[in-house]
């Protein structure tokens, strides 16, 4: 799921108990943040600077 969209990572979440994956446009550390602050499970970019 597209990590820019916290909203509904969390939603998924809460009503399903499934375990998301955040990946594409993640861009900087606080994309990362909200991801995983939001119920992501883990977050996935090509972006080494935030391996």
């Amino acid at each position: 799921m597209p990590g820019i969209v916290p909203g509904v990572m969390k939603e998924i979440n809460e009503k399903t108990g499934i375990k998301v994956i955040a990946g594409g446009l993640i861009r900087t550390d606080d994309d990362v943040d909200n991801a995983v602050k939001n119920g992501a499970y883990a977050v996935t970019t090509s972006n080494r600077e935030l391996w």
